[in-house]
């Protein structure tokens, strides 16, 4: 498998066309060129580049449209699980909590438990 460009790692692929029409036969930029070639550079992006507009528009006039959410994110599902301590400390801690009769008890119990928790939860 051929690596990919270390530029693709970083930028994506509208903004490396951008930059690559910009700068398309040029061996050599000179300093007095150099604000013609970002206005251009801008100018390609702005024309390529979805600005929320539309979406801004639709959601002004109430009119309907996905959620932020899944906009943002995509409708991708995310699953969250704990990596278990070696000598299962937080687990026995954890079902020791939750094995607490009074719900007041249990809850200050599972509190006490948030950091340990939360610093062996992986989310995909």
């Amino acid at each position: 498998m051929k690596p990919k460009p270390f530029s693709e790692n970083l930028y994506d692929p509208v903004l490396l066309d951008a930059t690559h029409e910009v700068l398309a036969r040029r061996a050599q930029i000179d300093e007095e060129d150099v604000l013609a070639l970002g206005r251009d550079y801008f100018a390609l992006l702005k024309a390529r580049t979805d600005t929320g507009a539309d979406l801004t528009a639709r959601f002004a006039r109430w009119e309907e449209m996905e959620s932020v959410h899944a906009l943002l994110r995509g409708d991708r599902e995310q699953i969250s699980f704990v990596v278990p301590d070696s000598a299962g400390e937080v687990q026995a801690r954890i079902a020791a909590a939750l094995a607490l009769a009074d719900r007041w008890q249990r809850r200050s119990a599972l509190r006490e438990l948030a950091a340990s928790v939360q610093q062996r939860t992986v989310s995909v």
